[in-house]
């Protein structure tokens, strides 16, 4: 594509755009295990130790999720451009 003409922009970006879906396809992924996980273990710990208070459960699940994805969007930003700068290096 370089001999034809497009800028580097033009080569770079479907690379971008798949590392960023990578991630955010692995921040979904780990937002719903982790959803799953505190409910399961709300149910285990809400029977077999009734005296300690516990925090909204929809509180945590959603900090959590807010969390996640904005941590996968940002490292998949960052981890393609480190291999789009890396692979101009070589």
């Amino acid at each position: 594509m370089k001999l034809l003409g497009a800028p580097d922009s033009f080569i770079g970006f479907p690379f971008l755009l798949e590392g960023l879906f990578l991630t955010v396809g692995g921040g979904i992924l780990a937002s719903s295990l982790g959803a799953l996980i505190i409910h399961y273990g709300y149910s285990q710990m809400g029977g077999s130790l009734p005296f300690i208070p516990l925090p909204p459960k929809d509180a945590i699940v959603t900090s959590l999720t807010i969390l996640t994805m904005s941590l996968s969007y940002i490292l998949g930003i960052i981890g393609s451009l480190f291999g789009l700068s890396s692979a101009k290096a070589s």
